[in-house]
């Protein structure tokens, strides 16, 4: 067992670059690589003819590559709603760009939090919870 293949299976990223014999013409390099972009198989395919008439041999070539490298997916992939793939697809696509995003979405929500902070810890909070403790007592 290769080590690329070792790691692709203990990714927790569902979407992955793998070749999909089900949904595939001949070997489901062009349908993985479709399913990897989120692009219909058809303009990978398209795309793979022209470069083939325009650059032959070496899209035959890759592809024979691609073939001999990319795992076969054996689980159909897991249903997720579209904010979920989004965030996956930027994972395996640009994972700089995505940790770039969620720094700062951890920033924001620390200042969200700091805010809170100051509310709670204010002597006014102090004094309306005491009212609103004697309003309940009395």
């Amino acid at each position: 067992m290769s080590r690329f293949s070792s790691w692709h299976r203990q990714s927790l990223n569902p979407v992955r670059l793998e070749r999909d014999r089900s949904a595939g013409r001949i070997a489901g390099v062009a349908a993985g690589l479709a399913r990897f972009l989120g692009v219909r198989p058809v303009l990978v395919r398209v795309l793979f003819i022209l470069a083939t008439v325009f650059f032959f041999p070496f899209p035959i070539l890759v592809y024979g590559a691609l073939w001999v490298i990319l795992p076969n997916r054996h689980a159909p992939p897991p249903t997720m709603d579209a904010e979920t793939e989004a965030f996956w697809r930027g994972v395996a696509t640009s994972p700089a760009r995505t940790a770039d995003d969620l720094r700062g979405r951890f920033r924001s929500l620390d200042d969200r939090l700091q805010q809170l902070e100051r509310v709670v810890t204010s002597d006014a909070w102090r004094l309306k919870r005491q009212f609103r403790d004697l309003e309940r007592g009395s």
